[in-house]
């Protein structure tokens, strides 16, 4: 003779015990919300570096508008890093000629450039293509 749920008292406890097993392990592996395709492409942005693109592109343009067509023409910009730009210059005379110059110039990149946070320029004689 087997035991039914009619003759166990406590077998409503644990069926719904039973039941509430399975909800939370159902939960766990089943419940996850969708991500927003915003949160998604912006993660995706950062991680994959493609923001820096746009933000080499917009420091590249400051400088131009800050050295003007002459110097932007012999010079060009290197990296940025912890809050140094490099700049690449033709020649050494120009170079000295820049570093002479060098807080009108960096207040001028900051001001076009605001989110980069360049705090300093640093001037370099290198190749020039």
């Amino acid at each position: 003779m087997g035991v039914t749920a009619v003759n166990d008292p406590d077998a409503a406890a644990k069926l719904g015990d039973h039941k509430h097993r399975a909800e939370r392990q159902r939960r766990r592996f089943h419940a996850t919300k969708p991500k927003a395709l915003g949160d998604v492409l912006s993660r995706l942005v950062a991680k994959r570096g493609y923001a820096a693109v746009k933000s080499d592109e917009a420091i590249g343009e400051a400088w131009r508008r800050a050295a003007g067509d002459g110097t932007a023409a012999r010079t060009r910009v290197g990296g940025l890093s912890r809050g140094q730009l490099e700049i690449l210059v033709a020649t050494n005379a120009l170079l000295q000629g820049l570093q002479f110059d060098e807080q009108r110039l960096l207040a001028a990149v900051c001001a076009a450039a605001p989110s980069a946070r360049i705090t300093r320029l640093r001037f370099r004689v290198g190749r020039i293509e």
